[in-house]
This record gives C-alpha cells, structure tokens and sequence, in this order.
C-alpha cells in the first residue's frame, strides 16, 4: 500500500503549496473581490459534474488509469498557466478548465484505495483477524502532505516578498513527484469490485422480473446487458474473479451495516422457517397517516424503479430535503472562509507564513476529530453532531468579524483555526454518515454525491459569490459578519422547520433516532479509533 500513501502524500502536499494561495494571486494580478467571489462560486459548481461524469467513464470502460494519468497531467499544465494570466476573463476560464480536467483524480483514486483496502483483497495487509488495512491510514498521508508543505509555501512566498512563483514552483515539483506513483496505483482490486457490482445487480434484477411472473429465459433484461448466463457461465474466469478472486465476496447487501438496517425494517415480522413458509398476509389499509408519513428511505425496498425515480424519492423526502437544506447553509460558511480569510489576514497585516501555519493548524485540528468521530456521533447522535457544527460554525465566523479588535496582531487567528476541526471534520463524517442513513436502496453513492453537490458546490459557491460582493462594498469584517447572520438564521429556520416535521408526523422521530443508534453501535462494533481513521475521507480542497 505504500504507491497509495505517496500518491496522497504527494498530491495534497502540491495542492496545499498552491489553491489555498490562489485567492491572493488572483487579487495581486489586478482582480477585485468581486471576481474573487465569482471565480470561488464558479469553481465547484464546474467541478462536481465534470467529476461525476469522467469518473463514471472511467468506471463503464475499465479505463481508470488512462483517465487518471491524462487528466492529473493536463491539469497541472493548465493551472501552472495560471502564472501568465492577467485579465480576470482569461483566470477564470483558465482555473475552471483546470478544475474540470482534475475533477475525476481524486474520486477515482480514493475508489482503488477503498477497493485495494478490502480485507480479502491480495495489496491489502491483513492483521490477526484477517482485516484489511483501513482506507484511512491511506488517506492520512494527505493530511500529512497538505498540512506540511502549506506552511513550507508560505515561508518561501513570505522569504521571497510574496511572489507566487514559489507557490508555482513548488506545485510544480510536487506535481511531477505525484506522476510516479500515480503510474503505479494497483487497478486490479478496483476492477474486480466493479464486476462484482455488476454481477450482483444482474442477479437482483432477475429476481424481481421472477418475482414479478416474468421468467427471463437466458435474455437481457431491460437491455441492460445481463442474463441468467452471465452468472451461470463458469467457463469465464474473467467473470468469476468479482465473486471469489481479489475483493471480497460480501455485497452491501451482506454488510454489518445493511443486516443492521435490514434487522430494523424487519423488526417484529419474525422469521420464516426454510420447512415451513409462513403464508401472506394481506397488508392493512393505509390511513391518511400512513401516506403522508412514509418509512425511512433506507428502509424502503424500492424495486423494479430506474435511476431518476429513485432519485426523484430522495429528493421528494422531507427528511432528505431538510438535511440536504441544512448542509447547505453551512457550506455558506465554507465558502466564505475558504475564498476571503487569507485576503482578511493580508488586510490585518499576516504573511504568508501565518497563513500557511493556519492551514497546518486546521489539518491537525481536523485529524483528531476525524479520529475519534465514530464515538463523538455515538455520543451526540447525527443531529446533536449538526447542531454542535452550527454552533462551531457561529463561533468561527463571529471571531473573524471581530478579529481586528484583537490585541491587533493577526497571529491570533491561530486558535480560532482549532474549530476546522468541527466544522470540517464533524461536518463530513456527520454528514457522510446521515447521507447514508437517507438513501433509497442502491441509490447510496449517488445520495453521498448529493451530499456533496449541495455542501461544497451550491452553498459553497453561494458563500463565496456573495462574500465577494461583501467584500467590495463594505469591507472583510462585514464578510464575516453577514455569514454569521446568515448561518444564525439558517440554523433557527432549519431546526424549526425539523421540529414542525417531526410534530405534524413527515418526519418518524423514533425510527430515525433507532436508525442513528445502529448506525453507531456498528461503527463503534468495527473498532473505535480504526474507524475515526476509516470514516476520514477528507474533501478534496479545490482539486475536484
């Protein structure tokens, strides 16, 4: 596993020595906040659909190292490309070609590394219990990298007086460092796992065609491809390594967590004898509770329903709907933070270096969190675990829009950085961990992508378009002081509308509060500390 740790020690590191910057360049080659803010709201909204649909590429073709090679490479030549650029119409259209191309990187790496960390998987160490090497020992590589050379890039740009050409350089450099490792990433676990996937779907769907009265008689089905000779031809080896070569042959449906969620929606129906079938019982009529108060996503069985349909069910949830509401208030104040705190601390008088040491700061803040976050949301539970981020949220921003009156020396932003830890890292574990909760059946990557799209692409953007126009007519303490109301009223209206929910029965309080509860006694079951390392998949700051 070694090729993983460089690669994500090597690519956060050349990431850190240049995005977190790329705020100050911009304004140091003639553009106003407002440009700033434009280019920050522009970015992810780019970013995230070009990364869905690269990525998915990749996955339909087998194709991940081409795509991955290709796109890192293009990119770097792109961004550095940067450094000519003087006009805000060229920085822009620059910055988001770059972005567009990068995109798919990080995602595809991430899934050989969860592929490569199976337990039975043969680049995966095992210990005495036969466990594979968590994802996030991997992972823990670029935190490393992000947080060491973020502050190695501020003292070169702070030694030479602030010129970007350090941050170019070193990006550069790193960048070809990242390119030897990313020739070596092992793809066979990653490929294996999606052949399995597809077996397991093809076999699902023949079940509920037989289900339905409609025997597929060795034909595709739906057009989709599969047939009852995909998994009965043992003549293909090819076909047979998903299910007993590399990975591990256990689906989602047979994970802890599934037994889990599927043991709740079975709750109290007993169980049925393989000598003796329990005849049907007619289901009762609905009442007008009953249609207006439907089971939780994720204990829904939605069958024979396409893509868009089951989309259409998470979407027209209000339990989804409201958390999805919710993560976009505070992606507000990510954006805001991300896109105007170093212009803020140039104002105040910080160099380079204290903005390099506060992103030190915050990498390290956020490891702990993430560390101990499966016993943190056992503790609180998810929505306790959201409250506590608003509130972290609120404290963070009202420091800053207060920060100038503090013993004037902007040095003391330092601690203030110690809340990254609850309002980045609380907020993704918290926040990958309901997504999965909500999600309709076969629909969980797609509702984690949602997650994802709402946080870090439309509140985000909305954070820094409109911090930008803050910025320009009233100043950087009244960008910090707008994202304080804004997310202080967010917070009240989202936990208003949440209790009306929950009062007026679309929101079943007692089932989502035992679903919270087996979802920590699972994780915490899977081993405390490895888990706060396994939950860490940690956002990919500006690179897709």
């Amino acid at each position: 596993m070694l090729v993983l740790k460089l690669w994500y020690l090597f690519y956060f590191a050349s990431a850190s020595c240049l995005q977190p910057f790329l705020p100050l360049i911009f304004r140091r080659a003639g553009l106003d906040p407002q440009h700033v803010g434009t280019i920050a709201a522009l970015r992810p909204w780019v970013g995230l659909p070009c990364g869905a649909v690269l990525s998915g590429i990749a996955d339909k073709y087998r194709i991940h190292s081409l795509i991955l090679t290709a796109c890192f490479t293009l990119s770097v030549c792109v961004r550095l490309s940067v450094s000519v650029a003087s006009t805000f119409p060229t920085i822009l259209t620059v910055i988001l070609i770059a972005d567009a191309v990068n995109s798919p990187t990080n995602i595809i790496v991430d899934a050989a590394a969860i592929a490569a960390c199976s337990p039975s998987s043969s680049f995966s160490p095992t210990n005495t219990n036969g466990e594979g090497e968590a994802y996030g020992r991997q992972r823990l590589y670029g935190a490393v990298g992000w947080g060491t050379f973020s502050f190695i890039s501020g003292i070169a740009q702070t030694w030479f007086h602030g010129a970007a050409a350090a941050a170019f350089l070193l990006y550069g450099v790193l960048a070809i460092a990242t390119l030897v490792p990313t020739l070596r990433i092992p793809w066979g676990p990653l490929h294996a796992k999606l052949e399995e996937e597809h077996l397991h779907s093809c076999a699902g769907l023949r079940e509920d065609v037989r289900e339905g009265g409609q025997e597929n008689s060795g034909m595709n089905v739906d057009g989709s491809g599969c047939s009852d000779g995909i998994i009965s031809n043992s003549s293909n080896p090819h076909k047979e390594i998903g299910l007993r070569g590399v990975v591990s042959n256990r689906s989602r449906e047979t994970s802890p967590l599934r037994h889990a969620f599927n043991g709740i929606h079975t709750a109290g129906r007993g169980t049925l004898s393989p000598q003796k079938k329990k005849q049907p019982t007619p289901p009762p009529p609905q009442t007008t509770n009953d249609l207006n108060n439907p089971p939780p996503l994720q204990q829904q069985r939605i069958k024979n329903k396409n893509f868009c349909q089951k989309l259409g069910v998470l979407l027209s949830s209000p339990e989804a709907l409201l958390f999805f509401s919710t993560v976009t208030v505070m992606g507000y104040a990510v954006g805001t933070i991300e896109s105007f705190l170093f212009l803020f601390l140039e104002d105040l008088g910080g160099s380079e270096t204290l903005m390099g040491l506060t992103l030190t700061v915050t990498c390290v803040a956020e490891t702990f969190v993430f560390y101990y976050a499966s016993h943190i949301m056992h503790f609180l539970g998810l929505d306790g675990c959201l409250h506590l981020c608003f509130l972290a949220f609120l404290v963070r921003l009202g420091s800053y829009a207060t920060l100038a009156h503090w013993k004037q020396t902007p040095w003391t932003v330092l601690p203030v950085e110690l809340l990254h830890g609850l309002t980045f890292g609380l907020t993704w574990s918290a926040g990958t961990a309901k997504s999965a909760l909500i999600s309709p059946a076969g629909l969980e990557a797609t509702t984690q992508s949602v997650f994802q799209g709402f946080i870090f692409g439309l509140g985000y953007g909305m954070g820094g378009f409109m911090a930008g126009r803050k910025y320009n007519l009233n100043g950087p303490e009244a960008v910090f002081r707008s994202a304080f109301w804004v997310v202080a009223v967010g917070w009240v209206v989202t936990t208003g509308v949440g209790w009306w929910l929950r009062k007026y029965g679309w929101i079943d309080h007692g089932s989502s509060s035992s679903r919270e509860q087996m979802y920590s006694e699972v994780e915490m079951s899977d081993g405390g500390g490895r888990r706060g390392g396994r939950i860490m998949i940690e956002r990919d700051r500006g690179e897709g």
